[in-house]
């Protein structure tokens, strides 16, 4: 029996940079979660500093089923 070889995803699963709101704090460099394209996403801060419920952060990456987030945009 033969395995058919899935195709490399072209697309990306969804778009970096977009706005998230923090749902569960993210203190220092553990994982709080946040709301992201209509469902919770565990996350982490890249510049390892607390971010309370309800502020707005931005997803710059994943790692596995963890964003990546920070507290202002990339220019």
């Amino acid at each position: 029996m033969f395995w058919k070889k899935s195709k490399p995803q072209t697309k990306p699963f969804f778009e970096f940079t977009k706005q998230a709101i923090v749902d569960e704090d993210i203190i220092g460099n553990r994982t709080g979660r946040v709301r992201y394209a209509g469902t919770y996403w565990n996350a982490i801060s890249l510049d390892k500093v607390s971010i309370k419920e309800g502020e707005i952060v931005y997803v710059i990456g994943r790692e596995n089923i963890t964003l990546l987030v920070v507290r202002e945009p990339a220019n």
